[in-house]
């Protein structure tokens, strides 16, 4: 018996052990024993082992393994065909667990995979379900979540399944770091779309929502932030003319927030200095100069001051 046999042996033994929380400790090590035996220790000493450490009694085996599996897919140790037969079902078990912690070890690592989610149905299914979660952390997690679905599963599946009952529901989340998610989340967007998608399904809804958000607005500037992210990724086009268009909306806004969000989005163009002067120069600038005219709040003063400096 080879040195790592033996350890890996010693490893697993820890693994099965009938106290909690030595079982505890040894999977919060999983992740580095995977990398450090290989594939073929995995798939001989490990693999076995991981349904009953998936559905351990014991809230924080489950915790540490969901986070060890998600570790484990990184480094290229263990072949995608491995990772989508063996931990499949055990992630569709995490994402439906009863405690959040658990839940979002998944969440928030499954970026690294996202590539390999086409073949994982279940998993998907059960992302689309947690955008309805109670926990805001979690509602949170699947709105990172959301573009990288986009780029795995393709735009169709995207606007068909993901688009209203998620994006959208997300999007006007009571939670400001869940709609900020969303937010972060459009330039990748952007990128997996392609500007036509962008100005044919989802500008639309957008646009929608800002017009009906008249006295609500949190609604207002999240929108507002949003269009500041696509501009600066789409960089120039239709795409981002109306971006900008509808953001200058915001610099007349009755709610100075929704202004001062505005200012610092059109401060990020601006300073930029890749996205289309010829819209900055004609359109961003002369209602900066119209706007600051009349603004009385200090902060949203100083933005649009910095914003004329760079233009």
């Amino acid at each position: 018996m080879s040195q790592k046999t033996l350890v890996m042996a010693c490893f697993v033994s820890l693994l099965q052990d009938q106290e909690g929380e030595v079982r505890a400790a040894a999977v919060g090590h999983l992740a580095p024993m995977v990398h450090w035996g290989g594939a073929a220790l995995f798939q001989t000493h490990l693999q076995s082992l991981l349904p009953a450490l998936a559905d351990d009694v014991v809230v924080e085996v489950r915790s540490k393994c969901a986070l060890g599996l998600m570790d484990s897919t990184e480094g290229a140790t263990l072949e995608d065909q491995t990772i989508v037969r063996a931990f499949t079902p055990l992630l569709e078990n995490f994402l439906q667990d009863e405690y959040s912690e658990v839940q979002l070890h998944v969440l928030n690592n499954l970026s690294r995979i996202s590539h390999l989610l086409p073949q994982m149905s279940g998993v998907v299914s059960a992302i689309l379900n947690m955008s309805k979660a109670s926990n805001w952390r979690v509602r949170q997690g699947v709105a990172k979540l959301l573009p990288h679905l986009a780029s795995a599963r393709g735009m169709d599946f995207f606007t068909s399944v993901l688009l209203e009952p998620a994006w959208i529901a997300l999007l006007l989340d009571p939670v400001a770091s869940v709609r900020t998610s969303c937010v972060n989340g459009l330039p990748q967007l952007v990128k997996v779309s392609g500007e036509e998608w962008m100005v044919s399904t989802l500008l639309p809804q957008h646009f929608k929502i800002y017009d009906h958000a008249s006295s609500a607005y949190l609604i207002r500037m999240t929108v507002l932030r949003g269009h500041g992210k696509i501009a600066t990724a789409s960089q120039s086009g239709s795409l981002f003319y109306q971006v900008v268009d509808h953001l200058l909306r915001g610099l007349k806004d009755k709610v100075a927030n929704v202004r001062l969000a505005t200012s610092k989005s059109l401060l990020e163009i601006c300073s930029s200095g890749e996205c289309d002067e010829s819209v900055v120069a004609s359109q961003i600038r002369p209602a900066i100069e119209q706007a600051i005219q009349t603004e009385q709040d200090p902060d949203c003063q100083q933005y649009m001051q910095e914003c004329l400096m760079k233009v």
